[in-house]
Order: C-alpha cells, then sequence, then structure tokens
C-alpha cells in the first residue's frame, strides 16, 4: 500500500475506530481473544494503525473461515488483522462522513417490506385490493453480493458521490490487499455494511431512472407492476443493471407473484428479524421479543424442542436434518431465547442440532458458553461432540475449541488429546484457537508458538502472542523479545508502567 500523507492522516480518528472495532459483534465467529486488550488501550493500537498506513505497509490477505449455511452451503468469513480492521474503519468515516448510516434494523426491514403495500393504497382512504393498480410483486436478492463487488466500480461511486479522491483511493487499496483480489468485502464488518449500501444503491438508483417503483433493504429487491408482461420486464431490468456493476440475482429467491398474495401473507403478520436470520452480515438486527414475560418467552424453545423430541409420524415433527425456513428460524429463536436465560432445556438436543443443522454451530456454541458462565457442566454434552467431530467442518470445531477454553473444560487432561489434534489441521485460525487454548496448560511450548509467529498469517498474530502470555511461568525475557519484535506484538503485550510508592 502506498503512504499515506500525514494531513491525510490527521483528519482520522483511530483512536475512535479502535474502540468501535473493539466492541464489534460478529456473530458467526467466536469473540476474537484480542477484544478486550484493545479495549483497553485503544489509543495504541489505533497510533500503531496510523503508523502502519504513514509507512506504506503492505496489508496481509485476510484469513478465510468457512462458516456453514443451511442446504450445504458456506459462508465466507474473514479474520482480519487488528491494524487493517482500525483502518479500514477510520477510513471508512471518513469517507462517508457526509452520508447517512444503513439502518439494518427490524423496523426498517418491516417498513421495505410494507413499502410496496402502502405505495399501492397511497391516497386511499380504505385499503381495498379492487382498487390498486398494482397486481404483481417482485422479489429478487443479489446471489453472494459481498463476495463480488467490485472494487474499481465501488471507487468510481465513493468518488463520485464524496466528491474526493485520495481517501477513496486509499480505503480501496486497503480492501484490494485486504481480500487479496480486486473484488470483495469482508463480511461482517460494519465499513462494509456501509460500502454495500453505497453499491447497492447504484442498481436502485439505475432502476429508479427507469421509471421503476422499487424499494431495497441491503441486497433484497422489491418491485412491483401493473402487469404480468410488465413484471417480467423488472425482472429483466433488475437482472441487466445487477450485472452491470458485476453482480447476479439469486434465482431461486426471484420470483413473480401476484400483490394479493403478497398483501395478506405481509400485512396481516408483518415479518420480524427472523426474516432475515441467516443473513449473518446484517448484524444490527436483534432479538425483539416485544413484551413477554420471562415465562412467556420460555414457552417458545420449550414448544420448539417438544417438536423435536416428537415421533418422527407426528405432523408437528421436526427434523434437523431437513428443516424448513420456518423450521430454522423457530429453532434459531429458541436457542437464542435459552442463551437469554441461560436455561439448559437445550442442552440434550445441542450434539444433534450440531451434527445435522450445522449453520446453527455459532448459535449452540454461544448458548454452551452462557450455561456454562451460569454455572451449568457443558463438558459431557463437549464429550459427545467431539467424538463426532469428523462429521465437523473447521469452522464448527474452531467453536469447540473456544468452548473447550472459556468453559474451563481443558482443566481435566482427559479433553487434551483432541484439541491438540487440532494444531494439525490445514485451517490457520483452528490452529490458532487451539493453540491459544492448550498454552496455559503447558501444551504448546514458546518454541512452537514463536515458529507460528513468524510462519502463520499476520491477521492471526494476536492468537499466538497472547497464547505466548499465557504460557504459566513463561521465560519473561523470551517474551520481551517476542514483545519486542513486532508493533502488534508490543501493544498485546503491554503492561502499564506500575507507579513507585514513595
Amino acid at each position: 500500500m502506498n503512504p499515506v500523507s500525514t494531513s491525510t492522516l490527521n483528519a482520522l480518528d483511530f483512536k475512535k475506530a479502535a474502540v468501535a472495532e473493539a466492541q464489534a459483534w460478529r456473530n458467526l465467529l467466536p469473540p476474537e481473544p484480542w477484544l478486550g486488550v484493545v479495549g483497553k488501550y485503544p489509543k495504541r493500537f489505533g497510533d500503531y494503525a496510523r503508523l502502519c498506513l504513514e509507512a506504506g505497509v503492505a496489508n496481509a490477505p485476510s484469513v478465510v473461515s468457512r462458516a456453514r449455511k443451511p442446504h450445504q452451503q458456506t459462508r465466507p468469513v474473514p479474520v482480519v488483522g487488528i491494524s487493517q480492521r482500525i483502518a479500514y474503519r477510520a477510513l471508512c468515516d471518513q469517507v462517508l462522513a457526509s452520508r447517512t448510516s444503513a439502518d439494518r434494523s427490524s423496523e426498517a426491514y418491516q417498513e421495505f417490506i410494507a413499502g410496496p403495500i402502502r405505495a399501492a393504497f397511497e391516497g386511499k382512504p380504505v385499503m381495498r385490493l379492487s382498487d390498486t393498480n398494482t397486481q404483481y410483486v417482485v422479489e429478487s436478492d443479489i446471489t453472494a453480493f459481498y463476495e463480488y463487488i467490485d472494487h474499481s466500480r465501488l471507487l468510481d461511486e465513493l468518488q463520485l458521490r464524496t466528491s474526493t479522491v485520495e481517501l477513496p483511493r486509499h480505503l480501496v487499496r486497503l480492501l484490494t490487499e485486504v481480500q487479496g483480489r480486486p473484488f470483495g468485502l469482508p463480511q461482517l464488518l460494519d465499513p462494509s455494511d456501509e460500502l454495500s449500501e453505497v453499491y447497492a444503491r447504484i442498481v436502485e438508483r439505475e432502476l429508479r431512472r427507469r421509471g421503476i417503483d422499487v424499494w431495497r433493504y441491503n441486497d433484497d429487491f422489491r418491485l412491483t407492476a401493473g402487469t404480468y408482461e410488465e413484471a417480467q420486464a423488472h425482472v429483466e431490468a433488475l437482472a441487466h443493471e445487477a450485472s452491470a456493476v458485476g453482480l447476479v440475482l439469486n434465482e431461486r429467491k426471484t420470483r413473480i407473484i401476484k400483490f394479493n398474495n403478497y398483501f395478506w401473507k405481509n400485512w396481516l403478520e408483518p415479518p420480524s428479524e427472523g426474516d432475515v436470520e441467516f443473513k449473518p452480515e446484517l448484524i444490527k438486527i436483534t432479538s425483539d421479543y416485544g413484551e413477554l414475560d420471562d415465562d412467556e418467552l420460555a414457552k417458545v424453545p420449550h414448544e420448539t424442542f417438544a417438536r423435536l423430541g416428537s415421533a418422527p409420524e407426528s405432523p408437528d415433527h421436526l427434523d434437523p436434518a431437513d428443516l424448513s425456513p420456518d423450521d430454522n428460524h423457530a429453532l434459531s429463536r429458541g436457542i437464542g431465547i435459552l442463551t437469554k436465560q441461560a436455561d439448559p432445556l437445550g442442552l440434550n438436543r445441542v450434539a444433534q442440532l450440531f451434527e445435522y443443522a450445522p449453520h446453527l454451530s455459532h448459535r449452540l456454541g454461544t448458548y454452551l458458553v452462557a450455561l456454562h458462565e451460569a454455572g451449568t457442566d457443558v463438558g459431557p454434552t463437549w464429550d459427545t461432540l467431539v467424538t463426532r467431530s469428523d462429521f465437523f467442518n473447521a469452522w464448527q470445531r474452531v467453536w469447540l475449541v473456544y468452548i473447550a477454553r472459556v468453559g474451563k473444560l481443558l482443566t481435566d487432561p482427559t479433553r487434551h488429546a483432541w484439541v491438540q489434534s487440532q494444531r494439525a489441521d490445514t485451517d490457520p485460525l483452528l490452529r490458532a484457537e487451539a493453540t491459544l487454548a492448550l498454552a496455559p496448560h503447558k501444551l504448546a511450548t514458546f518454541d512452537e508458538i514463536d515458529r507460528a509467529v513468524r510462519a502463520e498469517p499476520e491477521g492471526l498474530i494476536p492468537w499466538y502472542a497472547l497464547a505466548a502470555k499465557a504460557i504459566p511461568n513463561v521465560n519473561q525475557k523470551r517474551l520481551r523479545a517476542l514483545k519486542d519484535s513486532h508493533g502488534l506484538i508490543d501493544c498485546l503485550l503491554y503492561k502499564p508502567p506500575t507507579k513507585r510508592t514513595k
């Protein structure tokens, strides 16, 4: 990356960006181990990120973990280095300072769904389906939206919208280096949400230029038409405008439906955040259970998990190997409530769901941690899970190692072997997480960690630096030498000077 001038850097708030990154929620990955130390010393990390930009240090490509999705698909979730994340946010905040932030709330989603209905009856005192000229609604979204955003087209749009040249150029260069290619945004990062909005508005704008009524929520689109032929033309227009910026419509989710059906489906039963539950990049959407008290909340997972335990021939039976979108929603919501209440009701179903509904693994992992923190012994469930781990991908096993680490399960030596075996895996994040888990038990040596710092991807340095620090009775001279070898490690292992007493 080319060095960034001092005057440009002075316009960026690196400390603010560091604070925000320390508080960021990335629900598909276990919390990064460096969050606490960055939150404690944001200025030190912000200054380091600034220094890297000023020196023109090349940004290492991110490490990608493949999170499971329904239907045997996976979602790329990048592990981006600390300095890159801080710089990414600081640059993006300044570039988009004059623009309104993306509204990813459940209320905004409801407004998006209701938009075609409100427009159809605008100015009419009574909603009568016979009185509207809207006869069809087109529903569609973009396939792998974040993965295929073209950096050169994004740069053009940023420079056009912001009337600045240098900052967008630095931002896009950083993106290209972090992605390791000239397209794509790293998912589950707030700046990516903002940049994706800039990109999606290109498609929305071009449709409006054609005179098409369009509503959009992230990469979801709704268009209305008076005839079926017009609706077909709208689909073609949407496909054309998406293709013009390197995007492709999701064929499975592109459909033309009658307005009557759309009205009855969405007006009487307004959609909730559950309808976007399996778009984890929309991370600002949180569960909202209204005015339900704890007893009423508890009924929701009880009913769902009762369906899991019902006889297969039962009409209400819930088969984890064949979940409908509604089943996914119900299970995800149920697990969320059990997590919130630290209720062990679903504990005996965790292993089954981990294997047959792997896309819920992150929710199940968070659930087990919540149970541990509330005093429930999750060890036996973890033991069952590792016996089935041959069926799990690396992302799922990262969660299992994380659960073992924060759940203090490795105080039992009988559990060491499985975690040790994960250090031989080809997945870099899994190796790093396993090393961090084993270090406090003297099962990862300083020499091994030192070699990993030199050889493993730069984005994973925090795992290894903190692992070295966690080794009991570690040689302090060697630790100080490691600390002095890298600016980021110096920040991670920083200890404020002790005050001398008189």
